[in-house]
């Protein structure tokens, strides 16, 4: 018997010699990249009579537990591979882990930081905005897809009213604007900003020009014109939902790549077959 090998981890057979009508093959210490995992073929063969047969197999990681190489803190398996560049969600690179969030990710305006929690690999049911809108259901590396493309839309939209920023021409046609000051519970009373009307942290043009994009309605004197407060149970909403539609509608249809998808658990792709 022979089995091909899997980089950086180690085999041991029962039995050592490989020899007799039935082996197993198990293999200790994950590997550190997500294409180690995958097809692997198993070869039996008989040397006496110059016979042989091929069978392919597949190997999964467990997606949820914590033993990937270094792993050290609260970090989990989907966590570690998806986010390379050989794995399923590559756009998560850059994006950090928070084991106690009970937000599947979010952006943290303050230290410019984007996270993702395990609701982050877990499952959208999807929700209806009427009359405009129905976002789709999605889970497992989709739903990591769709959540880091949601919020690198909302750094995008934070970073160009931020001084001193590249990307800041904002900040550079207006000034200083509310989404930088900590003290303020409710932005659209607290100041008055000449290029955003609603204080939504999108400018009057922008959001025009996002009318015409996508064919909607945004008002520039109404925050969260199409409710979006009210839609997903979070008054937060009432002063920026306009902005987290624009999210909304810029994350629609994002997706993993499913063939690159080796984790074994709940809406994994390739193990459930959820295609």
């Amino acid at each position: 018997w022979s089995m091909e090998e899997i980089p950086y981890s180690y085999l041991q057979t029962d039995p050592e010699d490989l020899v007799g009508p039935a082996v197993t093959f198990e293999y200790l210490h994950l590997p550190p990249d997500n294409s180690h995992f995958g097809s692997k073929m198993i070869v039996a063969s008989l040397p006496a009579y110059g016979a042989s047969d091929t069978v392919e197999s597949l190997i999964f990681y467990s997606k949820d537990a914590r033993n990937f190489p270094g792993c050290d803190g609260e970090e989990r398996n989907w966590y570690y591979y998806w986010k390379q560049e050989s794995g399923p969600v590559p756009n998560l690179a850059g994006i950090l882990f928070d084991p106690t969030s009970p937000y599947s990710a979010y952006y943290d305006r303050w230290a410019d930081e984007i996270y993702i929690a395990d609701g982050g690999a877990g499952i959208f049911l999807g929700k209806e905005v009427p009359p405009d809108f129905d976002f789709r259901k999605h889970s497992g590396i989709d739903r990591a897809a769709t959540c880091s493309v949601h919020e690198r839309r909302h750094q995008e939209n934070a970073n160009k009213w931020r001084p001193g920023h590249p990307g800041g021409e904002w900040y550079q046609r207006w000034g200083e604007h509310w989404i930088f000051d900590p003290d303020c519970s409710y932005p659209p009373d607290c100041v008055q900003n000449p290029g955003d009307t609603d204080g939504d942290g999108l400018p009057d043009y922008f959001e025009l020009e996002l009318n015409a994009k996508y064919g909607i309605d945004l008002q520039i004197d109404n925050p969260d014109t199409y409710d979006i407060a009210f839609y997903f149970y979070n008054d937060d909403y009432r002063w920026n939902g306009d902005e987290e539609l624009i999210a909304l509608l810029v994350a629609e249809g994002s997706t993993g790549i499913v063939e690159l998808d080796w984790s074994h658990g709940r809406y994994s792709k390739q193990w459930e077959g959820q295609y």
